[in-house]
């Protein structure tokens, strides 16, 4: 929950924060963000988040720095986020998107990467039934299907690949994947599957590393 007062920033005010903690330190510290991230919103996106996005791609134009975004996993603002971002100048090939393979959508996957953005396939291991919502999370299967359908459509360099580990249940001890789950178990598969080891590379190391050097 936000602090009520965050509510009513200026852009001007958000784009001096994110600047100092890419040129600066966060927080008191001297330790420099590497991109601006993540960046909430919600569905549908409130003014505070329309707010932050754009001082982002702001700031994005004074620093190279590229820009992640968190939309609500289960709902359909990704296109929205790019347009907002899109209208204040933002380079969308150093915007991600988290969390985008908790849709399993292949043709909305494609709108996505058609825009430029790179797709964060990153909750892998994380297969949860949501009993108070109705919600289940996609299987790892399901998400290796919907990578697949992205490298047959020639966006190997827009997708991306990690594990969302923020719970107990999700460590080994607590019966869960762990930490290795990526390297011992989806790589693995994903070869399997037929898909090379430098399109591999290209999501676990190239794009990364681009997203995570400034450039300017």
């Amino acid at each position: 929950m936000l602090p009520e007062s965050l509510h009513d920033r200026s852009i001007e005010a958000i784009a001096d924060d994110l600047l100092r903690w890419l040129s600066e330190g966060m927080y008191g510290t001297t330790i420099r963000a590497g991109l601006m991230g993540e960046l909430g919103t919600s569905s549908p996106i409130y003014p505070f988040e329309e707010r932050q996005l754009r001082a982002a791609a702001g700031v994005q134009h004074q620093t190279g720095a590229s820009i992640n975004v968190h939309p609500l996993i289960w709902g359909h603002e990704h296109l929205h986020v790019l347009d907002i971002l899109e209208e204040e100048g933002a380079d969308l090939t150093r915007v991600a998107i988290s969390h985008c393979d908790e849709l399993v959508e292949p043709e909305w996957h494609a709108l996505i990467a058609e825009r430029g953005a790179v797709l964060s396939f990153d909750t892998f291991g994380s297969e949860t039934y949501f009993d108070r919502s109705f919600e289940q999370e996609p299987r790892d299967t399901e998400r290796i299907a919907c990578i697949l359908s992205l490298l047959e459509k020639g966006y190997g360099a827009q997708v991306t690949l990690a594990h969302d580990i923020c719970t107990r249940i999700q460590f080994r001890h607590y019966g869960g994947w762990g930490w290795d789950h990526l390297l011992r178990n989806i790589v693995p598969r994903l070869r399997h599957a037929g898909v090379s080891r430098q399109e591999v590379d290209t999501m676990l190391i190239e794009t990364p590393k681009r997203l995570l050097t400034l450039e300017g």
